[in-house]
């Protein structure tokens, strides 16, 4: 069992240590001079002799010409009066048919799907010894998880599983004041506290209901040459005058059991009351 205990133990004492050390014309014809006309020889005149005057014939008078029957007018032409014509028939443009509106089909509305019911699931919690761990100081008090042990190392509480494969342990941080320290910071100091010697390595911080913040980390501890994976997750909360960080550790083993083991634990992380000082 003590071979078990030794792979928690490790970050037990470093975790006091650190609790210590702390973007783009016409065309011209030339005209002649008019010829004058060449002079004839005169001719001697002939004596003519005398001509007896023949009796004019009596000239019979020319029968009357008849006079040319008139000619008749031609019968005027009457115009042939041009058939009628039969106006063609005026055609009565066809009714359209009268087009049926095609009845949309009625959509039926899409039922709403009723909402489901959300089930709350209960965190799985462990049974809790009958008294609660407080610690030496008075400076807090948590729950003790049936079964597990309890022992101290260099004033560090140290809880654990019989079986020695999930264990557990507060850490307390002082405060100059009691001013509200963001989920963030208090991550950080979880982180800064828990980080030395073990190859922490830290997942996303989630802030709490309480005003604290839950960080899940993994690391692993080395022995010798031996190394031991480990997964866990811390829980950094502020109280009057200090911090606490409880952080939850288990092997890869048991990792199934780091949930529960937290669900237990969370409400019972408070400041010692009045009545227990």
């Amino acid at each position: 069992m003590q071979r078990k205990r030794l792979w928690f133990l490790g970050l037990v004492f470093a975790t006091a240590i650190a609790l210590v050390t702390v973007g783009s014309l016409a065309s011209w014809q030339p005209q002649g001079l008019a010829q004058a006309p060449t002079p004839s020889p005169a001719v001697s005149p002939s004596p003519t002799p005398a001509v007896s005057p023949s009796p004019a014939p009596a000239i019979d008078p020319s029968p009357a010409v008849s006079p040319v029957p008139a000619v008749s007018p031609s019968p005027a032409i009457s115009p042939s009066p041009d058939p009628a014509v039969s106006p063609s028939p005026e055609l009565s443009p066809s009714p359209a048919p009268a087009v049926t509106p095609t009845p949309s089909p009625e959509v039926s509305p899409t039922p709403v799907d009723s909402p489901v019911p959300t089930t709350t699931v209960q965190p799985v919690t462990l049974p809790l010894a009958a008294e609660l761990y407080q610690d030496p100081g008075n400076r807090f008090q948590i729950g003790v998880i049936q079964d597990y042990t309890q022992s101290s190392v260099s004033g560090v509480p140290l809880f654990e599983s019989p079986d020695g494969q999930v264990a557990y342990t507060v850490a307390v941080r002082p405060r100059a004041n009691d001013a509200a320290v963001a989920p963030a910071a208090l991550a950080q100091v979880a982180i800064d506290t828990f980080s030395r010697g073990e190859n922490l390595q830290p997942g996303a911080f989630e802030p709490t209901p309480t005003g604290g913040a839950r960080i899940p980390w993994m690391a692993t501890l080395s022995q010798g040459r031996n190394s031991q994976p480990m997964q866990g997750v811390m829980l950094s909360q502020q109280i009057a005058g200090r911090l606490l960080i409880l952080t939850i550790a288990a092997t890869e083993e048991a990792a199934g059991q780091v949930e529960p083991v937290y669900a237990t634990l969370t409400p019972t992380l408070q400041p010692v009351t009045r009545g227990n000082g």
